[in-house]
């Protein structure tokens, strides 16, 4: 009586847990309830039923959503952000956590330069830009538009609509910013669609900004 006592317990608070991790709309507490549901009938085929097939399947399912909260856990987890960088995180990059953010720049190649034409009015970009330090001059048929600083991106538009430059893009005085090759960011696409949807609201909110100024 008392077996049949404690497996009645076992699986209903385990479905019971099921339940509740299907109506949590947060990852983390999702799979550590179902860890804990899938322990309690793990427990139950094992130890009471010795039905171990079902436990069987069970250690399984509690193995892989272990794993799932520990990669959870880990992209979370807090990274040291360089100081050099910490205001664009804080500022653009928000919607990112540190380790995306770290990853992201780890992708780009930091560039320096002087009196050049960065970008051509018309042609196809291969690049995403970011302003580090100094100021990009924008230009459409030699009539300035706008001044580029740091934390704004330059081709961008492109990036987002596969179109030609819509602008010519000068700097007159030395010019740092990061360069990631788009065919590389958007080949992220398909292998990690969160990253790319908060990319992809960063610059949105960046084109905003600029025409809203």
């Amino acid at each position: 009586m008392e077996m049949n006592i404690n497996t009645l317990v076992l699986i209903n608070v385990a479905y019971l847990m099921t339940f509740i991790a299907l109506s949590v709309k947060e990852v983390l507490w999702l799979r550590l309830i179902l860890v804990c549901s899938h322990s309690m009938i793990f427990i139950n085929n094992y130890h009471y039923t010795q039905s171990y097939n079902v436990a069987f399947w069970n250690l399984v399912f509690i193995m892989v959503n272990l794993i799932q909260v520990i990669r959870i856990y880990d992209d979370r987890k807090p990274r040291l952000i360089p100081e050099d960088v910490k205001d664009l995180y804080e500022d653009i990059f928000k919607e990112f956590s540190s380790k995306e953010f770290l990853y992201f720049m780890q992708l780009g190649q930091k560039e320096t330069v002087q009196n050049k034409k960065i970008i051509s009015l018309g042609d196809h970009q291969y690049d995403l830009l970011l302003v580090l330090n100094g100021k990009a001059l924008v230009k459409r048929q030699k009539l300035h538009i706008t001044d580029l600083i740091r934390g704004q991106f330059i081709g961008e538009i492109s990036f987002l609509t596969d179109q030609p430059a819509s602008a010519d893009v000068y700097c007159k005085e030395e010019l740092s910013y990061i360069k990631w090759d788009q065919s590389k960011i958007k080949a992220i696409k398909d292998s990690n669609i969160s990253f790319w949807i908060k990319l992809n609201s960063i610059l949105t909110n960046d084109i905003t900004l600029k025409i809203t100024k």
